[in-house]
């Protein structure tokens, strides 16, 4: 698996489907698997892995956020895809529930809770 892009790696491990769930242009996101902790979509430009944006489930299943009942995943996906251009790099960001209010992120993406990665994923 060494010589797989990151991309491939992460659908030989099952963690995103084969195809794109959304494609816009050159951009491509793809729902991650599903977590008890966080739900996570990866954002493409091009070839690379540019986001992998995560949000805690505390944040749309509890938490008095406005989320509510909608795809979380469509929701990461249009609250991504309106910043990912603007990224220099690769991250991973975290929204918590103090980031969202009535159902809007509310705190600049650049402020979102950064994760660091593994130095592997780095290397792509």
């Amino acid at each position: 698996m060494d010589n797989l892009s990151l991309k491939e790696k992460r659908i030989e491990l099952n963690q995103i489907a084969p195809e794109p769930n959304w494609q816009e242009g050159t951009l491509e996101a793809f729902k991650g698997i599903e977590t008890s902790i966080y739900a996570a979509v990866f954002f493409y430009l091009g070839k690379k892995e540019r986001l992998e944006l995560r949000i805690r489930r505390i944040a749309f299943e509890t938490e008095p956020t406005g989320i509510g009942t909608v795809d979380i995943y469509n929701w990461l996906y249009e609250v991504g895809k309106s910043f990912v251009g603007e990224m220099k790099g690769r991250r991973i960001l975290l929204i918590e529930s103090t980031d969202v209010e009535e159902g809007h992120l509310q705190t600049h993406w650049t402020e979102l809770t950064e994760i660091p990665q593994d130095l592997e994923e780095e290397t792509e």
